[in-house]
């Protein structure tokens, strides 16, 4: 066996042995990751608190996340790796393809580009705005973020959004306060109608004016959140009219959410009264 046969020889075996180590390590991470779904199944059956389930998965994601990570890393390493162990001309023909892909996968290759962005500035847990999305972040992938939605007053509305990395770069993004125990903006809506209330509309809102003066504080802007406009406000009110031809009045305020259900039965309460 010649020289050359033999270097051909030595390279091939090197490719081989780096190609079966970075399986052997993928093949080991893929247990890991189902063995992580298993445990966070089972400890999720066990918790009935929304907070302590909530907590969970978010530390749960962060683990997957960066086994996905590792995942990732290990696999652009394997590549470069086996083609360095054959010649330079296959560095040469990498070049022209990834130039080829960098046109043809634009938007994608921005995206793998944003996820190292978006590693560093974000994470599980965090609530945004981006676009028309609001929600919690869930995982943030290669390709895009997983994002669970949200209503502007922190409650889940079972929506799961996909949003392509490279839109972190183009977009202008809010990060926002809608965990628990944040103040929350909540709004009722409550109707008039001549047959229902003995007080002309007049005499009716000023008593409820004067209700919500009392019962609700003025807060400052350290005790709104993300809801600015509500500083130095006790409440905001809007009118309009519903299908039925009655008076339709919103009022909206901010309040702890957990004494947002509390505050809303008395608000009703009142209300009822007034019949």
């Amino acid at each position: 066996m010649s020289f050359f046969q033999s270097f051909s020889y030595g390279q091939n075996l090197s490719a081989a042995a780096l190609l079966l180590l970075f399986i052997f390590i993928e093949l080991v991470l893929r247990h890991v990751k189902r063995q992580k779904v298993k445990e966070f199944k089972l400890k999720k059956e066990s918790i009935e608190s929304i907070e302590q389930i909530e907590d969970l998965s978010v530390e749960h994601n962060k683990q997957i996340q960066h086994i996905d990570i590792i995942r990732f890393v290990i696999i652009f390493i394997g590549i470069i790796a086996v083609l360095g162990a054959y010649n330079v001309q296959a560095f040469s023909i990498l070049a022209v393809a990834t130039g080829a892909l960098i046109i043809i996968l634009k938007e994608p290759l921005a995206s793998l580009v944003s996820f190292f962005y978006i590693l560093s500035n974000y994470k599980s847990g965090d609530n945004i705005q981006i676009d028309n999305f609001l929600g919690e972040i869930l995982r943030v992938k290669p390709l895009y973020t997983d994002l669970i939605g949200k209503d502007e007053n922190g409650e889940y509305n079972g929506r799961l959004h996909h949003i392509p990395n490279f839109m972190f770069l183009g977009q202008i993004v809010n990060q926002q306060q809608l965990k628990s125990g944040d103040y929350n903006k909540i709004s009722l809506s409550i109707y008039y109608n001549n047959e229902n209330f003995p007080d002309n509309f007049d005499a009716w809102m000023k008593k409820i004016e004067d209700y919500l003066e009392e019962l609700l504080p003025k807060r400052s802007i350290l005790k709104v959140g993300h809801f600015k406009g509500y500083a130095g406000k006790k409440y905001k009110i809007d009118f309009d009219y519903n299908e039925k031809g009655e008076v339709s009045i919103k009022i909206s305020f901010i309040a702890k959410s957990h004494k947002s259900a509390k505050i809303k039965e008395t608000i009703i309460r009142f209300v009822e009264s007034l019949k």
